[in-house]
């Protein structure tokens, strides 16, 4: 790869003087390049200040048919690979290089160029209705293949994601509050919304009926002294446990005549504060009935 020094003496463009070879590197070095089809000789003219990292942005970018331009991405498609070559058509400063693309876009006038006017980015450029029309029948009946879709879901999570650690402050919670008035759905995303509803409130009641049912199965073997599978041993079945039935009908005894304090309970039956708590409330032990005509 050559490189060129700029003679802006007696020329609209600069002429390209070769200096010596680059040896391949071109990390850092903002020019000129062009893109060529050597098939029948359309090109594309873009300017960086990194040439290196530009010429593999757009390679990748056509490989995965993701390329922003699409009038490039068809050719590629059309012809393939090897009939585009990437080349270096001058190196310049990064303060000349709209200046030199806009002489040499005129001049040349490259196909495959959405945008005839040059400037330091593509913000604020306003398409014309051909242009539109273009961009927008590009799109139609395109769509992604799974894996394409695959790798754009796995693209966004975990720390991928641009928002991965971070948090709304509650300024942008009230802008995304306030943004979200008055916007209406429309009547295809309310029927989705309405049918996804059904569906999980359906789903949502068919667990809850389970549940309620298995729980009460659970209580009711419990409290004849069986387990259900799947549960855990309840009462004096517990190799834990540090009380049997008798004791724990006696300290329920005393809690609904005597009522001692738990503390007091506790030491009574060298047990813990916590344990007496869950018994009064009646989280463990359920298997002893609490005593009512005393």
């Amino acid at each position: 790869m050559a490189r060129y020094q700029i003679d802006k003496r007696n020329s609209p463009l600069p002429i390209l003087l070769n200096i010596g070879s680059m040896g391949g590197n071109m990390e850092k070095i903002s020019g000129i390049y062009q893109i060529k089809n050597i098939m029948n000789g359309d090109i594309y003219i873009g300017q960086s200040v990194n040439l290196y990292k530009r010429k593999y942005s757009h390679f990748n970018s056509l490989k995965n048919n993701t390329h922003k331009n699409k009038f490039l991405q068809k050719a590629y498609n059309d012809f393939g690979e090897n009939c585009f070559i990437f080349s270096i058509i001058l190196i310049c400063e990064k303060i000349e290089l709209t200046y030199y693309e806009q002489k040499l876009v005129d001049k040349l006038n490259p196909i495959y160029n959405i945008f005839k006017k040059c400037v330091n980015s593509s913000f604020g450029i306003i398409c014309s209705d051909e242009v539109r029309r273009n961009l927008s029948n590009s799109h139609l009946g395109k769509k992604n293949t799974e894996e394409q879709n695959k790798k754009i879901s796995e693209s966004g999570l975990g720390e991928k994601n641009h928002f991965f650690g971070k948090k709304h402050s509650a300024i942008s919670k009230e802008k995304i509050s306030k943004a979200g008035i008055g916007r209406k759905a429309s009547s295809y995303t309310r029927e989705k919304m309405s049918l996804t509803r059904l569906e999980m409130g359906d789903l949502e009641k068919t667990k809850i009926e389970k549940g309620l049912r298995f729980k009460e199965k659970v209580i009711s073997e419990n409290l004849n002294g069986n387990t259900v599978t799947g549960t855990r041993n309840v009462g004096s079945k517990n190799p834990n446990a540090k009380l049997t039935k008798e004791e724990v009908l006696e300290i329920k005894i005393l809690m609904v005549t005597k009522c001692p304090t738990l503390r007091k309970l506790s030491e009574m039956f060298n047990v813990s504060i916590h344990t007496m708590r869950k018994i009064k409330s009646n989280e463990i032990w359920r298997c002893v009935e609490w005593p009512i005509n005393i």
